[in-house]
């Protein structure tokens, strides 16, 4: 799976996810905006300025972000919403707010484990 197969309603939500597990320290690096210009670019420009859009209009709150990722039910897109959000918030390094998010969304979407180093086990579908 690709990004551009994410619906609109997907698209929105990694960008929502983007949001709540990158803005948990209040600042967002050259690094990681770097990152996010390349997701920008696999997605098509336009299409992330869309998701973009949708996600400020639907998660003005944490709680409309947690429940909709718990809604999602496309197990391909799982796995490819948490690997950007992953690739995008590892830039620079794990804080343990940023650790936290990502271990609630796999949790959420029970993203099995590798029993020795416990990262998530999610193939990169580029």
């Amino acid at each position: 799976m690709t990004l551009s197969e994410l619906n609109l309603d997907e698209r929105a939500l990694m960008i929502g996810l983007f949001k709540l597990v990158i803005g948990t320290d209040q600042k967002l690096s050259g690094e990681e905006s770097a990152a996010l210009l390349r997701v920008a670019d696999e997605l098509g420009r336009a299409e992330f300025i869309e998701a973009r859009q949708e996600a400020q209009a639907r998660f003005t709150t944490t709680g409309s972000i947690r429940m909709a990722t718990a809604d999602l039910d496309r197990q391909a897109a799982r796995e490819l919403i948490y690997d950007r959000v992953f690739q995008v918030a590892s830039t620079e390094g794990l804080q343990s707010r940023e650790r936290e998010e990502l271990d609630w969304l796999g949790d959420t979407w029970e993203l099995p484990r590798d029993r020795v180093t416990g990262a998530r086990l999610v193939r990169d579908r580029r």
